[in-house]
């Protein structure tokens, strides 16, 4: 590093833009200390990065051609000397994932989840910034992606072997169970351009996923399949991660991103806007996109995401059996309510809403209820007070569960007066077995009426 330093002092001795030179001293030295800051906190976190990322940028270049007359029916490369317009899909972006942890990647189309997963996949060149990656890196990306249409399945299976570096045997070893998991036995010697978005999803998956990849990167091929397809997938993610493989997810379902990421990234114009824990990042996101003005994250304030600075205004969070008395068990069909103690110490909260979701601990959220949706609409909140959700009778089956609560402003559905993750934790238990996947039971009467 000093060494490169040296060569930009030299230089300026035959530089007439001393200004020129400071700014690019300045650029070189803050990505230095970024770079140091980066390395350091890895060493001393004691996990093994998989991916490490550092001040990432990306910027496309789009060329532009005359408007107006007969110009603008003719092909853009007729006009190589025209302007181009400057597109930067990532604006810095810094994030690591550890070995053996599953990533997931949300965000509003056009915030550069796709364009950063290609990026580490090695298909893009970042414009500038750091990406190291730790062993095999195998990317299933678009549908279709990688293959070719004129050949056959069995044809692709063998060419995106050899494209990512593995010898015809170890191919061959792996055949038996690409197959089995595709299940497109009776389609493998058919060609590609025929088979329907769903099969090519089946395929692409099965290859990636038993080509045993240090990192897998998946980019919304799941959402094609069937839910069989689905269910295999989610079950073989599930395997991947007990073996220690790191995994990077991008998703527009937030809920499948919630139940099997450790961690989530949202991304907003091309930045960063949150990452933490799956269900906190993925709370905050439902909150700012059911109820989004329209404006994106990047415009807004950072505090506004967060909870407001000083004491919480949420002092305690209680659930109350039916007889009042504070419990943590319940029995499905009996009475919960929940008790939310706020203090607001002078201030005056205007057009408070509520929002309470319930969420399984293997990260599956069961519900997501606002106070409007119950059509309780306070005017305002000011001073000491207590708020009662009833549950009446609760309606889940046996596990564990925890409640969150937002406290926000109506009027500016972004801007949250107070956020509590995963501020109360209960049980409920059934007398009789049921289904893990089944998280309700609705009561209903049976009756018969013969035929007269």
């Amino acid at each position: 590093m000093i060494f490169i330093l040296f060569q930009f002092f030299d230089a300026t001795l035959f530089s007439k833009d001393l200004q020129c030179f400071n700014r690019l001293m300045y650029k070189v030295i803050r990505f230095s200390l970024k770079l140091w800051v980066v390395l350091s906190l890895s060493r001393n976190s004691g996990m093994e990065q998989a991916i490490e990322i550092i001040d990432l940028k990306k910027r496309f270049d789009f060329p532009l051609k005359p408007q107006g007359g007969i110009f603008q029916y003719l092909p853009t490369c007729l006009f190589p000397g025209g302007h181009e317009q400057d597109f930067w899909a990532l604006r810095g972006v810094h994030l690591s994932v550890e070995k053996g942890k599953m990533l997931g990647i949300i965000g509003r189309n056009g915030s550069g989840k796709s364009t950063l997963l290609k990026v580490i996949a090695g298909i893009l060149k970042p414009t500038s910034g750091m990406l190291r990656t730790r062993g095999r890196v195998t990317a299933l990306l678009e549908l279709g992606t990688g293959f070719q249409e004129e050949l056959s399945g069995m044809e692709n299976i063998f060419l995106s072997g050899a494209i990512l570096g593995m010898s015809r045997k170890e191919i061959m070893e792996r055949l038996p169970r690409i197959i089995e998991f595709s299940g497109l036995e009776g389609f493998l010697y058919t060609p590609i351009k025929h088979y329907s978005s769903g099969m090519q999803a089946r395929l692409g998956f099965s290859i990636a996923a038993n080509m045993d990849p240090d990192i897998l990167l998946i980019d919304e091929v799941m959402s094609v399949g069937d839910l069989e397809f689905q269910s295999k997938c989610i079950t073989r993610i599930s395997e991947f991660k007990k073996n220690g493989k790191t995994i990077v997810l991008v998703t527009h379902e937030i809920e499948v991103a919630n139940y099997l990421c450790d961690e989530i990234v949202w991304l907003e114009d091309g930045l960063v806007c949150m990452a933490g824990p799956a269900g906190q990042v993925a709370h905050a996101y439902r909150s700012v996109l059911h109820g989004g003005n329209g404006a994106t994250v990047a415009e807004r304030d950072a505090t506004q995401i967060i909870s407001t600075g000083g004491k919480p205004i949420v002092r305690n969070v209680r659930l109350l059996d039916g007889q009042g008395g504070e419990q943590t068990a319940f029995r499905a069909g009996e009475p919960m309510t929940v008790e939310i103690t706020f203090d607001t110490e002078g201030r005056v909260l205007e057009h408070p809403g509520i929002r309470l979701t319930i969420t399984r601990l293997d990260n599956l959220l069961i519900t997501d209820i606002t106070s409007e949706a119950a059509n309780f609409i306070p005017s305002c909140l000011e001073g000491r007070g207590r708020i009662l959700i009833l549950f009446r009778p609760l309606l889940l089956l046996f596990a564990k569960y925890d409640i969150s609560l937002t406290l926000y402003d109506r009027d500016a559905p972004n801007c949250l007066y107070d956020y509590h993750p995963r501020a109360v934790r209960f049980e409920v238990t059934t007398q009789r077995i049921h289904n893990p996947f089944i998280v309700t039971d609705h009561p209903c009467s049976w009756e018969i009426s013969p035929e007269r």
